[in-house]
């Protein structure tokens, strides 16, 4: 008996693998098409200007300068690219893949984020007692998949360690505080989970939970000190970055819907359950559920969820509707191990059902969920592959900018250095480009590229009196009346 439930155990985790190995190609496919966006391009550039032996000095010297892209928490100083506002932990990851793999770094980051996601979940699942395959079918639908994966690099890693972190703590691990240090270096909003070390039971256990939370976080700080004369110099960037960029708006519903849209097929298979189970319930022919047998987990679960919805909503009202959804992967990560708990919960419950189509759904509930998510990542991979992939993300591998890199190549331009609203993704190809923040208060003389319609607005590239040499509905470059066009 044991081996034969072993072997069914074994046919789900492969059913699950299965489904990330899809999640695997569509990741590729989107990544060949449309490459990366902006904030995950920005993180592999600060790892490869920390390739060089000079880059702590570079952004000392910037800060003790007093530039004004320090303000703006950017350096900028020729090769070196750092934003100071970002969490370390992405970065680090990439320091590491950089020398070994160069510009195919990324593609091999999003791979290891895949495995990392099987193997959290995986774990996770087995420690709540949750069915894998209704987690695996959960966690590998489009909203991961675009949001997360390919437009920021620390989501999914932040995510990861807040995965673990709750495994930890579903098991009254101190250890916990170890993980919840390291999301909140991967992505600082994670900090917000830091009271859920307060349901560790035992205060030696919480205490040793807060100081390993410390102790994780301790590096980052005295770096901080050290570079910026602030332990707290990067996280207050960052709170700066994410409150004071815009004005507070309302909850966009398209943000809501774009979380929400792929958990729906769970949430009506939840319902339909929930709705026997109180049905059974009644005739006396469904089992009690006792509260005490799923206490603790709920009120991890729960509380993952109250928290993500908080930090959702701070964050939300200074974002725009596309952001807002980017943002959310707590929330949908909370939403989808609540329901993927509750399903798997309420299915033992109900007993004694007289129809076929009754006992067909419950028994086969995991598999319609299965189903369900290889034909929206197969959808996703046709899509891609008829040319529609303009909604999911408009990346590095954009076709502008390789129209842009041979245009200064054959205008002996390609040593230049620019000034372009689309400075990040520049970078990205070994053009040298600032940003028209920098540019527009200290080096006027530097020739331009304006590209229509990826990065930030091109209204910010202030152009003055600079003549321009090129000119296509999808890009302009600019040449300074001061400046020779081939020394630039």
């Amino acid at each position: 008996m044991i081996n034969i439930q072993a072997e069914f155990m074994d046919k789900k985790i492969i059913l699950a693998a299965f489904l990330f190995l899809l999640l695997s190609t569509a990741l590729i496919k989107i990544y060949f098409v449309n490459g990366v966006d902006w904030d995950f391009v920005a993180h592999y550039l600060s790892a490869k200007s920390a390739d060089s032996n000079n880059f702590l000095n570079v952004i000392k010297k910037e800060v003790i300068s007093k530039q004004t892209t320090m303000q703006l928490g950017v350096v900028e100083a020729g090769n070196t690219y750092f934003e100071s506002y970002r969490a370390p932990l992405s970065i680090a990851f990439f320091m590491v893949l950089y020398p070994l793999l160069g510009h195919n770094s990324t593609i091999a980051y999003l791979m290891v984020m895949v495995i990392l996601l099987f193997y959290a979940t995986l774990y996770f699942s087995k420690k709540l007692g949750i069915n894998y395959l209704f987690t695996a079918s959960l966690f590998v639908l489009p909203y991961l998949l675009v949001f997360t994966f390919v437009v920021n690099s620390e989501g999914m890693l932040s995510l990861i360690l807040m995965i673990i972190a709750l495994s930890f703590e579903s098991d009254n691990k101190w250890q916990s505080g170890i993980f919840i240090g390291l999301a909140g270096l991967a992505k600082y909003t994670s900090l917000i989970f830091l009271p859920m070390l307060l349901l560790l039971q035992g205060k030696k256990n919480i205490f040793k939970g807060y100081l390993s939370f410390v102790i994780v976080t301790l590096p980052w700080l005295i770096f901080n000190y050290v570079m910026f004369q602030n332990p707290l110099y990067s996280y207050l960037s960052s709170i700066s970055v994410s409150l004071e960029s815009s004005a507070p708006s309302s909850i966009s519903l398209t943000a809501i819907f774009n979380i929400m849209v792929f958990l729906i097929p769970a949430i009506l298979i939840l319902i339909l359950l929930s709705y026997w189970y109180l049905k059974e319930k009644k005739k006396g022919r469904c089992k009690v559920f006792r509260k005490n047998t799923f206490k603790r987990p709920l009120i991890i679960l729960t509380s993952f969820l109250f928290l993500s919805i908080v930090e959702f909503i701070i964050l939300g009202r200074h974002e725009s509707s596309f952001d807002q959804a980017r943002y959310a992967y707590f929330l949908y990560g909370a939403l989808a191990f609540l329901v993927a708990y509750a399903i798997d919960k309420l299915i033992p419950l109900i007993k004694n059902n007289k129809t076929y189509l009754k006992r067909s759904f419950i028994h086969n509930s995991d598999i319609i969920l299965f189903l369900f998510s290889a034909a929206t990542i197969v959808g996703v991979l046709i899509i891609l592959n008829t040319g529609m992939h303009a909604s999911l993300t408009s990346g590095s591998q954009n076709s502008i900018f390789a129209n842009v890199v041979s245009e200064i190549k054959s205008l002996n331009m390609y040593n230049c250095t620019f000034v372009s609203n689309d400075w990040v993704y520049l970078r990205y190809y070994n053009i040298t480009a600032y940003s028209p923040y920098f540019y527009n208060s200290s080096i006027k003389n530097l020739p331009v590229i304006v590209i229509n319609g990826v990065g930030t607005s091109s209204n910010a590239v202030y152009v003055g009196l600079h003549k321009k040499i090129y000119s296509n509905a999808s890009f302009s470059i600019y040449l300074s009346n001061s400046s020779n066009e081939r020394r630039c």
